[in-house]
């Protein structure tokens, strides 16, 4: 017996999509990035596994990053207040894009799965300072309508960029 996930998959229809603002979407990528780094870090799973969870990481953590740099950081990037946790923001997702490039090139399987773990504690704790920094910030002086325009967005350019087939994004409850 299958063991049942505990994300469940949202199909965002036009009348769901309008409601969520861009934060609750970001958090919920970065649930199911933090998920997915679990099965890639997991003691227990065995390499083809973990080679497996990190193939998915990365479709997802660029689907990501393309998404939040075109409607989130575009539309913050030049307010005094974001700046330069934007900035900080896309200089790591470079960082992150180099990282995963020359993981590629690691022939060895050992060390691939341990630079792939270290990837994951870089990746772990730009989420944290997203999450514990900006996007309370962001909360606290952007206005409801606002929030909800660059999610509807955002929603739209993670589905161009996903690697699901049927244009659904996941989220955890």
């Amino acid at each position: 017996m299958a063991k049942k996930s505990k994300l469940k998959k949202v199909s965002l229809s036009p009348t769901k999509e309008h409601h969520l603002g861009i934060i609750k979407l970001l958090l919920a990528d970065h649930r199911l990035l933090r998920k997915l780094m679990a099965q890639v870090k997991s003691s227990r799973s065995t390499p083809a596994k973990q080679m497996k969870a990190f193939k998915e990481l990365e479709k997802s953590v660029n689907s990501h990053v393309k998404a939040e740099e075109n409607t989130f950081f575009t539309l913050i990037r030049n307010h005094p207040k974001f700046k330069d946790a934007t900035m900080e923001g896309y200089e790591e997702h470079r960082v992150h894009e180099n990282v995963i490039r020359g993981l590629k090139k690691v022939s060895d399987k050992d060390r691939r799965l341990e630079q792939m773990k270290i990837y994951c504690e870089f990746l772990e704790h730009h989420l944290d300072e997203e999450e514990e920094n900006l996007f309370p910030r962001f909360k606290k002086y952007a206005a409801l309508q606002t929030k909800r325009k660059i999610g509807k967005n955002y929603v739209k350019v993670r589905k161009k960029t996903s690697s699901d087939k049927r244009g659904a994004a996941r989220y955890s409850d």
